[in-house]
């Protein structure tokens, strides 16, 4: 059987707030084994790797010192082929009550309309506090593809854990 590698982050306030335990449950409904997981607070380079195209200029300073200011968990997740869409879809969307973000992300602003207009312009009075929300804040990153996992999981796991993965059947 083939399978597939996911790099899955918990972010900072995931782990602040108490909500990894409910995280890691949400995932694993989905068939799949948590392999690996490192806690740290990543460098410049680590959080590069993980989003190599986040192409959101203005907001890419504030949330970035965010994840190199505070403790993330990644975790490597095996399972069978198509895991990436599974765990997308689990991991929901804010606001909509589906999956973890929408069922467990709360503390977010609601932009009305207008509000919202200015945020994407950068005109909103605290348009920094609305980019980390929106790119930061939101319990959890799981990697868009195969290879953009392969890379978040090279930048965080030691060799020995690399090697723990291979033995599970996974051939990078």
């Amino acid at each position: 059987m083939q399978k597939e590698l996911v790099h899955v982050m918990l972010k900072p306030d995931t782990l602040e707030f108490g909500l990894r335990d409910i995280v890691i449950r949400e995932l694993q409904k989905e068939e799949c084994e948590i392999v690996a997981s490192k806690r740290l607070i990543l460098s410049f380079s680590q959080i590069s790797s993980i989003y190599p195209r986040f192409s959101n200029t203005r907001a890419k300073p504030v949330v970035f010192a965010y994840f190199t200011s505070r403790e993330t968990e990644h975790l490597a997740i095996l399972g069978s082929v198509g895991l990436h869409e599974r765990l997308d879809v689990i991991k929901g969307q804010t606001g909509t009550g589906k999956g973890i973000r929408g069922k467990y992300y709360t503390r977010y602003t609601k932009l009305n309309s207008s509000e919202l207009q200015e945020w994407l312009s950068g005109t909103l009075s605290n348009v920094e506090d609305i980019d980390l929300e929106m790119f930061g804040r939101d319990i959890l990153h799981v990697a868009d593809n195969q290879a953009d996992s392969i890379v978040g999981l090279r930048a965080i796991l030691s060799f020995s854990q690399l090697d723990l993965i291979l033995a599970k059947g996974f051939h990078v």
